[in-house]
This record gives structure tokens, sequence and C-alpha cells, in this order.
């Protein structure tokens, strides 16, 4: 059971709130943030959780504005059922 538990942590850990130092992390372009937000889109479009996870990984890898981190919580919160209504909302 222990070991079912530790894979899921590990493979659910991008969905999870983060207390990270902001400051350490580069910060995003708008041009590549407007690209993530519509990969993200199509990834949702296409129910894809895997590349759903990866990317919220990698998303929260950079230092967003404050409405973007916002949006991203927003998503994070709705990918943790997955709510694929809702994440379709957030990303439209």
């Amino acid at each position: 059971l222990l070991q079912l538990y530790r894979s899921f942590l590990t493979g659910l850990a991008p969905l999870l709130p983060e207390d990270e130092d902001e400051s350490e992390k580069p910060a995003i372009g708008e041009e590549e943030l407007a690209e993530a937000w519509q990969a993200l889109s199509e990834v949702v479009m296409s129910f894809d959780y895997d590349s759903l996870g990866y990317m919220l990984t990698e998303l929260s890898s950079y230092r967003l504005p404050p409405e973007a981190a916002g949006r991203l919580r927003e998503v994070k919160e709705a990918a943790r059922l997955p709510d694929w209504k809702k994440l379709k909302e957030i990303l439209s």
C-alpha cells in the first residue's frame, strides 16, 4: 500500500500546491506564455492527462506574472480531479 501511495505521490506532484521561492525561477516571455496556454488548451481538448501533468510541471518552473500565476493555480486545481469542463472554461 505504501508503494502504491508513493507512486501516486510522485505522479501527482505537479498538481500539488507549491511553496517555492518564485524569485529563483526564470521569467517567462509573453509569447512563450501564450504558446503554453494554447498548448495546454489543446491537451485538455484531447483529454491527455499525462501531457497535462507534464506541461503543468514545465510551466510551474517559470516565474509568471500575477494574473498568469492565478490562472495556473486554477488550472492545477481543476486538474486534480480532473475536471475537464472547468479546464476548458479556464483555458478558453
